[in-house]
């Protein structure tokens, strides 16, 4: 729920290719600092695994509404 709403209302303003872009790099980056967050402890580790879980979720939902064509 927490990135469920403010993706949705971010996909009707600015289009759900950009918001999927967005949360695809926001998921990315998050599970690049992983080894360096575990290195600094594991407050670090919690905060960069929930900013990979918000952009997961939200890279999952906004998905369905890209037209998106597989070949």
């Amino acid at each position: 729920m927490v990135s469920q709403i403010p993706g949705g209302v971010m996909a009707e303003q600015l289009g759900a290719k950009w918001v999927l872009l967005g949360f695809l790099g926001l998921s990315t980056l998050a599970t690049l600092l992983t080894p360096t967050a575990a290195k600094l402890g594991y407050q670090a580790l919690i905060a960069v695994r929930v900013a990979a879980g918000i952009g997961s979720v939200s890279l999952f939902l906004r998905i369905s509404e890209c037209d998106v064509v597989a070949v």
